[in-house]
């Protein structure tokens, strides 16, 4: 049976954006690891990638979790390029803005 695990509800946020929202991280992994999308954007220009930056950036995620995530996300050609706030940054830019994030990341 296949299930499309992209589908979005009335604010456009797929399954994925909701797990990412609620800090559901092995749910997360499942449905990428089973084909879900992770570079969709909604009306609202938040993607997978962007509300896990919002987590890390207001210390709602663990940096193992945010680390363990990330990690996924790249390893499923998530495109760190997309902007992911209001002031146009990049995913990259964003991790970059959040050094002691990104030094842990580099170790």
């Amino acid at each position: 049976m296949n299930i499309n695990v992209d589908l979005t509800d009335e604010t456009d946020r797929t399954s994925c954006m909701y797990l990412a929202l609620n800090g559901k991280i092995n749910e997360l992994e499942l449905l990428i690891r089973n084909g879900a999308n992770v570079n969709l954007k909604n009306k609202n220009n938040e993607s997978v990638l962007s509300i896990i930056i919002d987590k890390i950036n207001s210390k709602k995620i663990s940096v193992n979790d945010a680390k363990y995530i990330i990690n996924i996300l790249n390893q499923f050609n998530c495109n760190f390029n997309i902007i992911v706030d209001e002031d146009e940054n990049t995913a990259f830019m964003a991790l970059l803005l959040l050094n002691s994030f990104f030094f842990y990341l580099l170790r």
